[in-house]
């Protein structure tokens, strides 16, 4: 009886330890999609420098993530890890990212955040991360 309760006790510690676990994620870079009560800006600037970035820095391709949305007019942010590239390549990237980034006011605005930390606390609740490649 003794072992049952202690076995009973260890997994329910356990699951309790596991169900506490929280995943975080830090990307060196991330741009923000924001809506100013029209909707969100076009990615096509987005994608024309990156286009034209890899073919620059000759880099085969680019991986982000998308999370969103984040409220009722789609806002939405794309993540960045940046593996693969050299500290110069990073920082070159980021760079020219936040000049486009500020040039993107057609319909809402885009801004760019450095060290972006997502984790389950702060996803929305029906934000999803889906890989995006470019």
């Amino acid at each position: 009886m003794k072992k049952a309760f202690s076995i009973l006790t260890f997994l329910f510690c356990s699951m309790q330890l596991t169900a506490q676990t929280k995943t975080v994620t830090t990307y060196p870079v991330a741009i923000s999609f924001a809506s100013i009560g029209t909707g969100v800006p076009s990615e096509k600037p987005l994608a024309k420098f990156i286009n034209d970035y890899k073919k620059e820095c000759r880099v085969k391709k680019l991986s982000a993530v998308e999370i969103g949305p984040f409220g009722r007019e789609g806002e939405y942010k794309i993540a960045f890890p940046l593996t693969g590239l050299s500290t110069e390549q990073r920082t070159c990237f980021i760079d020219k990212l936040t000049e486009v980034a500020a040039s993107m006011r057609d319909r809402g605005m885009a801004t760019v955040e450095r060290d972006f930390t997502i984790s389950d606390d702060t996803m929305p609740p029906r934000a999803t991360i889906k890989p995006k490649t470019f």
